[in-house]
């Protein structure tokens, strides 16, 4: 006798799998030079800045249509510190035996009481001193960026303002009394400087 054995395979189809979508193009707001700033701009279609071409006062842009912007501010905005960018801040508070803005564009310090400086300010190693015209000083009360040195002469305060690149000063004189101070008749601020060497 033949015996016969009949096998049946059925093949399934293959599910039809969906591509995966397509990834979205990183897009920082800053790049490291105008070339790379240039091309993510374009196929981003926003502005992206130039880190490279960054500095305290000024910002440059890449336009998506493959210009370039400048961005200048008067003052220092920015500072830099510890190799990153810093918002410029004048804000004052002791340091030691002075008293320093918080991120300034220059090297500012202001007396926190005695007989020293008045003011230091310095830029890449020179540096000016400017002394109290009115000798020892009180300690100062602090106010954001303002130093107010209380009564340096009878109903006269001394008061200097810092700035992101510098400072301001001026004598408040409270009454008329003090108005008529024979030392107010002729004011002197001793000035020293020095150079790096």
């Amino acid at each position: 006798s033949l015996a016969v054995t009949m096998s049946q395979t059925v093949l399934w189809p293959e599910p039809v799998r969906a591509a995966p979508p397509a990834k979205a193009p990183t897009c920082p707001d800053t790049r490291a030079d105008e070339v790379s700033a240039l091309a993510t701009a374009r196929l981003c279609r926003k502005r992206v800045g130039v880190e490279s071409a960054t500095t305290e006062t000024d910002e440059v842009f890449a336009n998506p249509d493959g210009t370039l912007a400048l961005a200048h501010r008067y003052r220092p905005v920015r500072v830099r510190r510890n190799n990153a960018w810093v918002p410029a801040d004048a804000t004052l508070a002791r340091s030691g035996d002075r008293v320093v803005p918080a991120a300034a564009a220059v090297e500012l310090s202001l007396s926190a009481g005695g007989s020293g400086p008045l003011v230091t300010v310095g830029v890449d190693g020179h540096a000016v001193s400017v002394g109290s015209p009115v000798g020892v000083l009180p300690a100062p009360t602090l106010s954001g960026a303002t130093a107010t040195y209380a009564n340096v002469l009878p109903g006269v305060d001394l008061v200097v303002a810092a700035a992101v690149d510098g400072y301001t000063q001026q004598l408040v004189v409270r009454d008329r009394q003090a108005a008529t101070l024979p030392a107010l008749a002729k004011l002197v601020f001793p000035v020293a400087g020095r150079q790096a060497k």
